[in-house]
């Protein structure tokens, strides 16, 4: 009998990815923000590590949010083929 783990995981990896997209996002925020105030005060240098900075967490938070769908849609994919399957054997006893 199987025991539901990968489901059970895959609906607990929907929520960190919620948060990871979030939280990711709010820092590449803010690394923008820190863009531009050291640009400002003529330190190229950090200015440039920030804005790299920025752009990797901005990428990890589309990232993350476009990995959501995909991991409910298989959670739900699996849900419907066991459902299909008890049905038919419901149906069709061996």
């Amino acid at each position: 009998m199987h025991s539901g783990t990968s489901i059970h995981l895959r609906r607990l990896a929907v929520w960190p990815a919620g948060w990871l997209a979030y939280f990711a996002g709010l820092a590449g925020a803010m690394s923008a923000a820190l863009t531009l105030i050291a640009m400002a005060s003529e330190h190229y240098v950090e200015g440039v590590v920030a804005l790299t900075c920025a752009v990797v967490l901005i990428a990890l938070s589309i990232v993350s949010l476009r990995a959501i769908p995909r991991i409910s849609d298989e959670h739900m994919k699996t849900v419907q083929h066991r459902r299909d399957h008890a049905v038919y054997r419901a149906r069709y006893p061996l």
